[in-house]
């Protein structure tokens, strides 16, 4: 029994790396934090793409974690809407309360949807208080603000492996979000600022953990 459990788990972790290695996500070329223009027709799976970033921890050549994020940018959450459109056929009433939630939620938060996988399951932690995680938000100035609001998704809803295909067998999925005002320091003048504005052109989500640490970045175009 315990020689079949053990090969059993081989050929899953055997079956994550590769489909870990399918999907690393583009460079993300042209990428900007605004809106899309008015009337611009964007693919779902394109976008997804763009937006999604991999990275793997190893320890002595063994897996320790596996994690991919799409970050909700303005031209994501577009994308994503028109695709829940598209799909689900929703009532006018419905699509337009998803979107003002969505809209109401970025105009506050910075949010990603995190996939992990861990080598051991008791790792896989996220959204607990006492997590083997801290998740950070960097941009490429010195801003890095600690995340404010970690939730486990339901792996029964078919609605998130349709629209994040990296949430698959053996991982977990997490909403992830950040203030989009840094906090001030104490004695700092003026007003607080956005941790991601317009002038950030790198960022950063870093994973942190008596494990390891995995930092996925994202590079904008000018």
């Amino acid at each position: 029994m315990t020689a079949s459990r053990n090969g059993q788990t081989i050929r899953a972790a055997a079956c994550v790396l590769l489909l870990s290695a399918a999907w690393t996500g583009c460079s993300g070329s042209g990428l900007t934090l605004g809106p899309p223009q008015p009337g611009e027709q964007l693919d779902y799976d394109d976008s997804l793409d763009r937006w999604t970033r991999s990275q793997r921890l190893y320890q002595s050549f063994e897996t320790v974690a596996v994690v991919e994020a799409t970050f909700f940018s303005p031209e994501f959450l577009a994308a994503y809407l028109e695709e829940y459109r598209r799909v689900f056929n929703p009532l006018p009433a419905e699509l337009e309360a998803l979107t003002t939630r969505l809209q109401a939620r970025q105009q506050r938060k910075e949010c990603f949807f995190v996939s992990v996988f861990t080598g051991e399951r008791d790792w896989n932690d996220l959204a607990l208080a006492n997590s083997t995680w801290k998740v950070y938000l960097e941009n490429d100035r010195g801003g890095r603000a600690r995340s404010t609001q970690i939730s486990q998704v339901d792996k029964s809803d078919p609605l998130y492996r349709h629209f994040f295909p990296h949430f698959r067998d053996f991982f977990e999925g997490y909403q992830v979000c950040f203030d989009r005002v840094l906090p001030q320091e104490p004695g700092s003048a003026g007003l607080p600022g956005e941790l991601l504005d317009s002038a950030v052109r790198t960022f950063h989500l870093d994973l942190r953990s008596t494990v390891g640490a995995i930092r996925l970045t994202w590079e904008l175009g000018d």
